[in-house]
C-alpha cells in the first residue's frame, strides 16, 4: 500500500472537503460548452480558465469556513490519450493539458491556504471511454493482458505530466474496467505517488458489470500488489450504496475500512436516467448532506467528503454543515 504520511487528511481530527462536479457545473450553471464532456480545453481561454478557477476557489472558501482542509481533482478527468485524439488534439495535448491543470491548483493553493485548510491536490483520471456504456472486462490471461497494456499506454502521458508537475496524489475515477483501474495504480506505482480508486457504482450498489465492490478491490489489489492508499465511490446518489453497506456480508465487511473517499451525484436516477437528460438534475442538498452523516456512521475511514455530477458549492456547503458542525 502507498504510503499516506505527507497527506495531511490522514491524521486530521476532521475529515476533508473536495470538491463537486466539475464538469456539470460548467456545463449547466455557467454555460460553458464542453466538448465531449472534457472541461481541459477551457484552460486555453483566459475567460474559461477565470470561471473555472472561481468555481475551485469557492470550494476552498467553504473549507477554510469550517476550518478544515481540502482536496481538490485537477480538471482532467478527460484529458488521457484517447480523449485527447477524439477531440483532435495533437498527442503533446496531454502532457501540457495535464501541467496546466495542476498549475492552476497550484496558484490557488497560494492565494488560499492557511495553516487551518490545507489545500491536497490530486492528479484526476477518468476511464479511458464512456463509463456509463462500459461493460465488463474477462481476467482471461489474453484479453486481460491486451486490455491492461492498452490502458498503461492511455493513462501513462499523464501519469508522467502529474509526477512532474508535483501532485500530492493521484487518482483514477468513475472507473469500471478492472484493466483500467489497474494500470492507472501500477502507473503511479512507477513514480511511487499514492494513488486512489474510485468505481461508480449502480442503483443495486454493484458495479456495471454486476461485479460487488468488494470483488472490485481485491482484484485491484491482486493485480498491483493492493499498492492503492484507498479507495472511494463516485458518480452515484448515496441511496444507490447505503443498503448495501448496510447488508455487507460478514466476509466482507473489511471493504468499509477501505473506503475513504465518498463523492455522491446529487440525483437519485439511474446513470441510463442522467445519461438522457437535458436538464441538470440537482437533487435536494440538504438530503444529501444528511445522507453523508449516516454515510460518516457506515464508513470507519471516511476522510474526505466531496461530490460529482450535478453537485457544486451549495452541496458541498450542506455535506459540511451536517459533519463539519
Amino acid at each position: 500500500m502507498a504510503s499516506l504520511a505527507p497527506l495531511p487528511f490522514t491524521t486530521s481530527a476532521r475529515p476533508f472537503l473536495a470538491d463537486g462536479g466539475l464538469e456539470t457545473t460548467l456545463l449547466f450553471k455557467k454555460g460553458l460548452s464542453l466538448p465531449l464532456f472534457a472541461s481541459f480545453p477551457l484552460l486555453d481561454d483566459p475567460a474559461s480558465y477565470k470561471t473555472m478557477s472561481d468555481c475551485y476557489a469557492e470550494y476552498i472558501k467553504l473549507a477554510v469556513q469550517h476550518k478544515t482542509g481540502i482536496v481538490l481533482e485537477s480538471s482532467t478527468w478527460r484529458s488521457s490519450l484517447p480523449w485527447i485524439r477524439k477531440l483532435g488534439y495533437p498527442d503533446s495535448k496531454v502532457g501540457e493539458t495535464s501541467s496546466r491543470a495542476v498549475d492552476m491548483l497550484k496558484e490557488l493553493r497560494k492565494e488560499y491556504e492557511t495553516e487551518d485548510t490545507k489545500v491536497v491536490i490530486s492528479g484526476c483520471l477518468g476511464p479511458l471511454g464512456d463509463a456509463y456504456k462500459t461493460t465488463s472486462a474477462t481476467e482471461e490471461r489474453d484479453d486481460f493482458t491486451r486490455q491492461l497494456d492498452a490502458a498503461l499506454a492511455s493513462y501513462r502521458p499523464q501519469v508522467d505530466a502529474f509526477a512532474t508537475s508535483g501532485v500530492d496524489l493521484v487518482s483514477v475515477m468513475t472507473v469500471s474496467l478492472l484493466p483500467e483501474a489497474v494500470a492507472a495504480v501500477l502507473l503511479a506505482k512507477e513514480h511511487r505517488l499514492p494513488i486512489w480508486v474510485s468505481p461508480t457504482l449502480e442503483t443495486n450498489g454493484r458495479l456495471r458489470d454486476g461485479s460487488t465492490l468488494a470483488q472490485f478491490i481485491e482484484a485491484v489489489d491482486r493485480h498491483t500488489s493492493s499498492y492503492a492508499a484507498y479507495y472511494g465511490i463516485n458518480c452515484a446518489h448515496p441511496t444507490h450504496f447505503i443498503a448495501m453497506l448496510k447488508e455487507l456480508p460478514e466476509d466482507e465487511l473489511w471493504v468499509k475500512g477501505r473506503i475513504w473517499e465518498v463523492r455522491a451525484n446529487a440525483s437519485e436516477k439511474s446513470h441510463d436516467e442522467l445519461d438522457e437528460c437535458e436538464d441538470l438534475d440537482r437533487g435536494d442538498p440538504r438530503e444529501l448532506g444528511s445522507l453523508y452523516r449516516e454515510l460518516m456512521g457506515l464508513l470507519p475511514s471516511l476522510r474526505v467528503l466531496g461530490g460529482c455530477c450535478g453537485t457544486d458549492e451549495e452541496h458541498i456547503c450542506e455535506i459540511a454543515k451536517v459533519v463539519l458542525r
